[in-house]
């Protein structure tokens, strides 16, 4: 059986956002069409920026890369205050994404 694989990466940088220096920008919670948009076409995920709720607070994120591996999606995803990226299997990010709102940035 032969082994696929497709990625599909983020063609920008992380702006300036992950500092919080200035106002949040917009946001909005994501909605069932939303989650199967991102379900059925989880490219459509790259470049898009969210906030994670967690606690008291908002951890902002943003996917940057989605890959097809072995039969499964995979996320690369950087965090606020992170350097480095994270992997993430698809229902891990699914759920993450239960959680969270879209970011609105420029």
């Amino acid at each position: 059986m032969q082994s696929t694989t497709t990625m599909v990466q983020s063609n920008t940088t992380m702006p300036n956002l992950l500092t919080r220096s200035t106002a949040m920008p917009p946001k909005r919670r994501l909605t069932a069409n939303d989650h199967s948009l991102f379900k059925g076409d989880p490219t459509t995920l790259v470049d898009k920026k969210f906030l994670l709720k967690e606690g008291d607070g908002d951890i902002l994120y943003k996917v940057t890369e989605v890959r097809f591996l072995k039969g499964s999606w995979e996320y690369v995803v950087r965090f606020e205050g992170c350097g480095d990226c994270i992997n993430m299997l698809g229902q891990e990010m699914m759920e993450m994404l239960k959680s969270s709102s879209l970011v609105k940035v420029n």
